[in-house]
């Protein structure tokens, strides 16, 4: 059985939210984390050669973590909004949202929020958690532990 610690799970969701990929190793739980390849292209790959050669040569005992995919990310936002209790800057949320480009928006709204961005990145990062921990719930050969 595999056991991921609560900080462990924590990091994965920090890597993830940098938009690393990450992958266990499904016997041992090692973790191994890599630049997407549009990263990969656009960075030099230097640091990362052996998380590359040994995913590479043993693709079939790792599995990956599956990183938020832009709707989920935007009821993220939204689900943020809803709970803000300033309705002048719930407001401004809302109108973002329903902007052309609505990541770029709600950042522009947030980083301008003065004490409410703290609580964004709080907020955005326990979904993230959670996004992670559901992700192992259901397999009985993985725990989770508090420590």
């Amino acid at each position: 059985m595999l056991n991921f610690t609560k900080s462990k799970i924590e990091e994965i969701a920090a890597d993830l939210d940098m938009g690393l990929s990450v992958y266990y190793h499904i016997k041992t739980g090692e973790i191994l984390v890599v630049p997407d390849m549009i990263q990969l292209e656009e960075m030099e790959s230097e640091g990362w050669e052996e998380s590359l050669d040994k995913l590479e040569e043993n693709q079939m005992d790792y599995q990956q973590i599956e990183p938020m995919q832009s709707h989920n990310s935007f009821e993220v936002m939204r689900d943020f909004a809803e709970q803000m209790p300033n309705s002048q800057l719930q407001n401004k949320l809302y109108a973002a949202l329903n902007k052309h480009k609505p990541f770029r928006e709600f950042k522009l709204v947030i980083d301008y929020s003065g004490e409410y961005r703290q609580m964004w990145f709080d907020f955005k990062n326990k979904r993230n958690i959670e996004w992670v921990e559901n992700q192992f719930k259901g397999n009985e050969n993985i725990l989770i532990s508090i420590s």
